[in-house]
């Protein structure tokens, strides 16, 4: 979880709660937390959480990425611009979104299934269209996986 400004005192176990299990992906862990309202009005980021692990090449910014694809997965619409965002694709979420309405995609797998038609669709330079492109179909092989937290 990121801080934008410090805290008055530390943060402990009462001040948040897992507000769903764990997501992960092969290469990082995190876990969507629901913050008491002091922490939260704190909190920088729009799904805060906690990082629990990654991959030694992979930073824990990567956890925003990763919460907010789950976010897009159970509800698409609402869930596509911070996600695109979290992509460096946010200049084309109004386009994506009209594309993506149009042509039934309710996921992100959908989509990244679809990159190559979506970036014609969104992005006439074909240099950018393949940057678009790449960036959406790395998606297809990233699942989310959610599953129970194990506390011993």
């Amino acid at each position: 979880m990121k801080i934008s400004k410090a805290p008055s005192r530390i943060i402990d176990e009462s001040d948040w709660k897992l507000a769903q299990p764990p997501a992960k992906e092969s290469r990082i862990a995190a876990a969507p937390a629901l913050l008491e309202p002091r922490i939260a009005a704190l909190c920088a980021n729009v799904h805060p959480h906690m990082t629990l692990g990654m991959a030694p090449s992979v930073q824990a910014v990567e956890s925003n990425k990763l919460l907010a694809r789950l976010a897009a997965q159970q509800n698409f619409q609402q869930g596509l611009p911070e996600w695109l965002r979290q992509l460096k694709l946010s200049k084309y979420t109004e386009a994506l979104s009209k594309w993506c309405h149009k042509h039934h995609v309710t996921s992100p797998e959908d989509l990244s299934a679809l990159a190559l038609a979506a970036a014609i669709a969104v992005e006439p330079d074909l240099r950018l269209r393949q940057i678009v492109e790449q960036i959406l179909s790395v998606l297809e092989s990233l699942v989310c996986h959610c599953s129970s937290l194990l506390v011993f």
